[in-house]
């Protein structure tokens, strides 16, 4: 599918402040957090990023509020048929590396397994779409003359956040599925999608027993 090109005319200084700005919130913070120079948990660093992306999205004359809509999106039939590829190698992947590990949550916790499908989706999804779609597409696509490179680099950004889980999987799996929320995000402008679709991904991502990735003890 073609994407329109992004208009890339933006004075020199306004591109480097963007530049810096980026490398600062996107690169420098998840860095901080994996080498644990930061006095506090990556949750309240979350919060606070994610209060500056609602505020920039309602303030920005640019950005619609129809971002919180599904904007006409109606390809489910492929949300579900991405979702059972995704369910089935995942738990061929958990079976043959740790099979011990397999549907753990909900045999063994299920009160804590129905917290995480309640609060997952509003407390990591929501915010992480907040911030890495509706923030980082909106303010950065400039400094990219094509959509998918803007996809590509928000993809591995959203991945390179995940370091501080210090697993090659995490960082993987988050990589992955930032290609498809961005693109998601780029196709539909809509928050709303990515974060149903993201929400949906890591519940069964802690479902399956994939979950032990994405813990942080701090």
């Amino acid at each position: 599918m073609n994407l329109p090109l992004q208009e890339t005319t933006l004075p020199p200084l306004h591109k480097t402040l963007l530049w810096a700005e980026m490398a600062v919130l996107f690169v420098g913070i998840p860095f901080l957090h994996y080498y644990r120079l930061l006095p506090f948990h990556f949750i309240f660093t979350m919060g606070v990023l994610s209060l500056m992306a609602v505020t920039y999205i309602y303030r920005h004359p640019r950005v619609s509020n129809k971002v919180f809509g599904l904007n006409g999106f109606n390809d489910w039939k492929y949300v579900w048929a991405f979702f059972a590829l995704f369910a089935t190698a995942s738990i061929v992947f958990v079976y043959l590396t740790t099979p011990d590990q397999l549907f753990i949550m909900p045999l063994q916790h299920p009160l804590r397994w129905l917290g995480i499908m309640v609060f997952y989706p509003i407390f990591s999804g929501i915010t992480q779409e907040l911030l890495f779609r509706g923030f980082f597409m909106e303010r950065y696509k400039k400094l990219f003359s094509s959509p998918w490179v803007l996809i590509v680099v928000n993809g591995l950004i959203f991945g390179l956040a995940h370091l501080m889980f210090r697993h090659w999987l995490t960082v993987f799996l988050s990589t992955l599925g930032g290609f498809i929320y961005a693109w998601l995000y780029y196709r539909y402008k809509s928050i709303l999608i990515a974060s149903i679709i993201h929400g949906l991904i890591g519940n069964w991502i802690f479902t399956v027993g994939l979950g032990q990735y994405f813990y942080l003890k701090q």
